[in-house]
């Protein structure tokens, strides 16, 4: 949070500074004329065939030119209408008493229903605007997008800063994720792959009377729309399997087997190694696919306690748990989605580039009847604590 408020602050002087230099004046009520677009949300109404575009945005005021009075920041959220993404940003700025800068927005948010029916578009509109940071991040959202950003923050920070951080926070489960504009459009770019995005809810906590904001799994995209919804368990399985730092992503579980002493274990795993190997039989490819994973004992339920429990065979509970996981989504894409999110086109082409221009026009085929083996190992390194 004292990052996030720092950032804030860092933003704010920026701009301050941009303007000074841009109109080489120090009036200060050019500061009131800018407004500093933090978040945006992008909406289709299927009704109107119309599109919305709604910012929430951070507004520079001075209380004055003495010295002891200090300037602040105000928050504005504004939306507009158009029949296409541009002119709805057209016709926002029109709206907007103050200057939309963009130059600082940190996340998008595109309903499932623009993401369904208009992708293509709103990639365009993201690679045309030069206002854009690249290293924005997107996520899809279940609901209109102007309902996200009109949600009341929990931690009762900006609300752009509480989904930045959960996005952060998103790399020790694995639940979900938040792409940037950048990865957004180069992988939107190819057609035989899929790829996923985090996706952002609205939910009613029992402690309390109104929504907050959650990220809850991902949303699978392909050939520039929204094909479905992956959930939280889904997400960091792609996520083990496809993310560029494998270093980086850890994913937690919990385990139930009848067939042991317990109720059940949570267990929080990370890459050793992660080994992918491509190859053909006769005209057909396969996948081999390990990982060694070190794992560690958040929690235990169990009536003995875990030094008297035989380690060995708990690694083996949670190895066999994981790769059932693991080949679950693996056929989940290939059999009830068939759309190959996991980057097995994109190893082969890799590796097998000449082989790959033969079997790309009919990859869709291919990739439902691959076979893929997975084997999985596992070493327990902290029992943790235990209940």
């Amino acid at each position: 949070m004292l990052w996030d408020r720092r950032f804030a602050a860092y933003t704010f002087i920026c701009i301050c500074l941009l303007i000074l230099l841009s109109s080489c004046s120090t009036d200060i009520r050019e500061l009131n004329q800018v407004s500093i677009v933090m978040a945006t949300g992008i909406d289709w109404d299927k009704d109107t065939n119309k599109h919305r575009i709604t910012v929430y945005t951070l507004q520079p005021t001075s209380k004055g030119t003495n010295a002891t009075q200090q300037d602040s920041l105000n928050e504005w959220l504004g939306s507009a209408t158009g029949d296409s993404i541009m002119e709805s940003a057209q016709h926002l700025r029109y709206r907007a008493s103050k200057k939309l800068f963009w130059f600082h927005n940190r996340v998008f948010i595109i309903s499932r229903d623009a993401a369904r029916h208009s992708m293509p578009e709103i990639i365009d509109f993201l690679q045309r605007n030069r206002e854009i940071r690249s290293t924005s991040l997107v996520l899809i959202s279940d609901v209109n997008a102007d309902q996200i950003l009109k949600t009341k923050p929990e931690t009762q920070d900006l609300v752009v800063n509480e989904l930045f951080g959960m996005i952060r926070n998103q790399d020790e489960t694995g639940n979900s994720l938040g792409i940037s504009v950048k990865d957004l459009i180069n992988k939107n770019a190819n057609s035989t792959q899929g790829y996923i995005t985090g996706r952002v809810v609205t939910r009613t906590p029992r402690e309390k009377s109104e929504p907050v904001l959650a990220l809850h799994g991902s949303a699978l995209l392909h050939k520039g729309t929204f094909v479905n919804w992956l959930s939280s368990d889904e997400t960091a399985i792609v996520r083990l399997l496809t993310d560029p730092d494998k270093d980086k992503v850890q994913a937690t579980f919990v385990v139930k087997d009848q067939d042991y002493d317990f109720d059940s274990i949570t267990a929080q795993i990370a890459i050793k190694s992660r080994k992918i190997r491509s190859y053909f039989v006769g005209d057909q490819p396969e996948m081999d696919i390990h990982f060694d994973f070190t794992c560690m004992i958040n929690e235990l339920k169990h009536n003995q306690t875990a030094n008297q429990m035989n380690i060995p065979t708990l690694e083996n509970i949670i190895k066999k748990t994981i790769q059932q996981e693991i080949q679950s989504v693996i056929t989940t894409a290939q059999s009830k989605v068939n759309v190959d999110y996991l980057g097995f086109g994109n190893h082969i082409y890799q590796h097998h580039p000449d082989r790959w221009k033969q079997i790309q026009p009919k990859w869709n085929a291919i990739f439902k009847e691959m076979p893929v083996h997975v084997t999985v190992n596992l070493t327990i390194w902290n029992t943790g604590n235990v209940q």
